[in-house]
């Protein structure tokens, strides 16, 4: 992660030292986000993989040891290792082109456009307090580091979010094999409330409950679902309600990212507009 938000930090700077307006912030173009959609790639390849495993549940507690060796390799080089790992699947990717195509380049054109529309902000405050453009342009490089926080929730969301999303479309799939998901949390001192409360709930594969607490349930959220069968809850001692436990998520969450992208496009596109409306009364 560290790489890739140096990386893009790196190029913002080189791109926005030659600009001669704040109209100039349109239009970004960042090839260091490259590594941001392959990393989405892996850790939607490793969600779908983790639920092809013959033992899904003995296999939760090494799979953060797993992604990071896999992120760790050159693309091509992490598929085969997440294919020797899994000798037991059926390493297919043909559901992953469809996958990058709809989601990945959204994500990408996204980011970019929360990047533009949070240097404008910048712009837009300097302006307001009666200073000028040039004023804004001196400090661009603490306007650009300003930009980490972001690029690190950027890449943590969006790598977690495919995984589970991974993780949920193969279950679905196998949903005539394991029909039940059982929440699982990783229960230290950092475990949240919401996890917590919804900790070895069971809900019905592809059920409305299922999509809604599919992790992740709150920012640095990491917990997981885990696939059952009949015989599964009975040897873990968990049973099947059928109810909403009724565990108030935080905003944003509910839903899931990836089912809100085209509206939160939208909000950007919208948002832009209406900060380089501000920009012209102030300039």
């Amino acid at each position: 992660m560290n790489v890739f938000v140096e990386d893009v930090t790196k190029e913002l700077l080189n791109q926005l030292s030659s600009i001669d307006s704040y109209k100039d912030i349109k239009g970004l173009e960042l090839e260091s986000l490259n590594m941001l959609k392959e990393r989405i790639a892996l850790a939607y390849i490793f969600g779908r993989l983790r639920e092809t495993d013959t033992t899904p549940i003995e296999f939760a507690d090494t799979k953060e040891n797993v992604i990071r060796t896999a992120f760790n390799l050159p693309f091509d080089e992490a598929i085969d290792y997440l294919a020797n790992v899994f000798q037991n699947a059926n390493l297919d990717l043909t559901y992953l082109g469809t996958y990058l195509s709809e989601i990945v380049g959204i994500i990408e054109k996204s980011t970019i456009l929360e990047l533009e529309n949070q240097i404008l902000n910048s712009v837009l405050s300097v302006l307001k307090n009666g200073q000028s453009f040039q004023m804004w342009y001196n400090n661009l490089d603490d306007t650009i580091k300003a930009r980490k926080s972001y690029l690190e929730l950027v890449y943590r969301q969006n790598v977690f979010n495919a995984y589970s999303k991974g993780t949920y479309d193969q279950q679905v799939d196998n949903k005539d094999v394991r029909a039940y998901v059982v929440y699982d949390a990783l229960m230290d001192g950092r475990t949240s409330e919401i996890c917590e409360q919804l900790n070895n709930e069971v809900f019905e594969v592809g059920s409305n409950l299922h999509n809604k607490y599919l992790p992740p349930n709150h920012f640095n959220c990491r917990s997981t679902m885990i696939s059952l069968n009949e015989e599964d809850l009975k040897e873990y001692g968990l049973s099947y309600t059928g109810e909403d436990p009724g565990v108030e998520l935080e905003n944003n969450f509910e839903g899931k990212s990836f089912d809100n992208l085209e509206k939160a496009w939208n909000d950007k596109v919208s948002n832009q507009e209406n900060l380089i409306n501000e920009i012209e009364k102030n300039i």
